[in-house]
């Protein structure tokens, strides 16, 4: 899910690859990515760079050491799937839907199935002691996040905690929306000053990695929720 290519750029910027491949489910939009790229990269090989459209971990050629990953989680049937929303907020429930247990499945009720979807096709194109990075948003539960790695058959463990503040007004609302009619919760936000009280009280970097771990964070933001 390669959106402008921000994560591609800034990955060149700390890791010397031999081999990159930047993949994205929306054929248009990879000349864009491509530019972005060709413009703002630090050290990539821009030789033996490709550029790859499908799904997941389809595209990809061969086997390879580490795949990354950024990827939408709502699910939702294809004809609402808009352009805009599609590389940022959606993503299509019948290419998903066949791996759900059934009703009441776990990962289906936080709309993870998405998630183990590209578990699955990383597990087929990753080579041996290979690695799998993932970002997951705070509001799943862990029951449902240590569900969705033991399906895919992936020992996982927690690398860093971010905090940042969520600007996209479509993405909140897909995500609350979906959890209020699914699981009849209602969608956590946190009042930016008062969070910016408690980090400053504790020195914790706002916008970025924080060095705690996310469930005792969430106990610490509790007075901002």
């Amino acid at each position: 899910g390669s959106g402008n290519g921000i994560d591609t750029i800034i990955a060149s910027c700390f890791f010397d690859f031999d081999e990159v491949f930047v993949t994205d489910l929306l054929p248009h939009i990879l000349s864009q990515i491509r530019g972005n790229v060709d413009k703002n990269s630090c050290n990539l090989p821009k030789e033996s760079t490709f550029y790859l459209h499908g799904r997941d971990c389809e595209p990809l050629p061969r086997r390879v050491q580490l795949i990354y990953a950024n990827l939408p989680l709502i699910m939702v049937p294809e004809n609402e799937l808009g352009r805009d929303l599609a590389t940022t907020t959606l993503t299509d429930y019948d290419a998903y839907n066949h791996l759900s247990t059934g009703a009441g499945d776990l990962l289906s009720r936080w709309s993870l199935l998405s998630q183990l979807g590209f578990l699955l096709s990383a597990k087929e194109k990753l080579t041996e002691n290979g690695i799998v990075i993932t970002l997951i948003g705070g509001r799943v539960p862990y029951e449902a996040i240590d569900e969705c790695f033991k399906r895919a058959g992936f020992r996982y463990k927690p690398i860093v905690t971010a905090v940042k503040r969520q600007s996209d007004s479509q993405f909140l609302k897909e995500y609350a929306d979906y959890e209020r009619k699914l699981n009849g919760e209602t969608f956590a936000f946190y009042e930016e000053t008062k969070v910016l009280d408690i980090f400053r009280k504790m020195n914790l970097m706002y916008h970025g990695i924080v060095n705690i771990s996310d469930r005792d964070l969430k106990v610490i933001l509790e007075p901002a929720k």
